[in-house]
């Protein structure tokens, strides 16, 4: 059963979710639908006021200017230096493009460090950690990524101690979570941190989300190594 470290109680939450190049739709759309999902059926199904009011906005940016729109929406404003988040949230890339994603992505990873220096928290998604990572402020702290590209993030990013096995990682302002699908159950494990146990577990039976955290190891396939000397079989 999820357990949070601590909770923070809030009534307004703005939630940032990044779209960018090569971003995989689904962890970027995904998470703003569970969020959005809560705020609609959790009155009807419970009977009672949600006391969160959650404001999802999707940030991109395009030749230097950054951009937001809303979760119902395509029409795009600029973003102002008064946009600070509660929570910005990484989304994994295209497994082929995470080099190209670091390396092009300059603008964001400034972003990023703005944000959390404003007292932002930020979660990374699967692969995204790679460009949470390039910010630097996982340096000295623990986090998980995709247990496919451990040894990737491992080689790039050594001072980061990674956790491959664990499907969330809680650093108290910074989180990160396992491959693929395992957002919906960082989603509900984010709910929890901010609207407290009762709405996590309601919103994990209203959306169907298992909230039982097995190790990635439970997942992972065995990687063959193909550099060996031993005979064909």
């Amino acid at each position: 059963m999820i357990k949070t470290n601590t909770v923070t109680f809030v009534t307004d939450m703005k939630i940032g979710i990044l779209n960018y190049k090569y971003a995989v739709p689904t962890s970027v759309t995904g998470p703003a639908d569970i969020f959005m999902a809560l705020v609609r059926t959790y009155p009807r199904v419970t009977g009672k006021d949600l006391q969160e009011d959650f404001e999802v906005d999707f940030i991109s940016e395009k030749k230097g200017t950054f951009y937001k729109n809303g979760f119902s929406t395509t029409d795009k404003e600029k973003l102002s230096r008064k946009d600070v988040y509660d929570l910005v949230i990484v989304p994994a890339m295209f497994s082929n493009k995470i080099e190209e994603v670091v390396e092009n992505e300059g603008l964001l990873i400034e972003w990023l460090q703005k944000q959390y220096k404003a007292k932002t928290e930020l979660a990374s998604i699967c692969v995204g950690s790679f460009l949470l990572a390039a910010t630097g402020l996982l340096n000295g702290k623990k986090a998980t990524t995709n247990w496919m590209f451990a040894d990737l993030f491992r080689s790039k990013y050594p001072q980061v101690m990674l956790e491959d096995d664990k499907i969330i990682v809680d650093q108290g302002s910074i989180y990160s979570c396992g491959g693929a699908f395992s957002f919906t159950t960082f989603i509900i494990y984010l709910i929890e941190k901010f609207c407290g146990h009762e709405v996590a577990i309601t919103a994990s039976k209203i959306l169907m989300i298992n909230i039982h955290q097995q190790p990635q190891t439970t997942f992972s396939i065995f990687q063959f190594q193909k550099d060996h000397d031993d005979d064909v079989i």
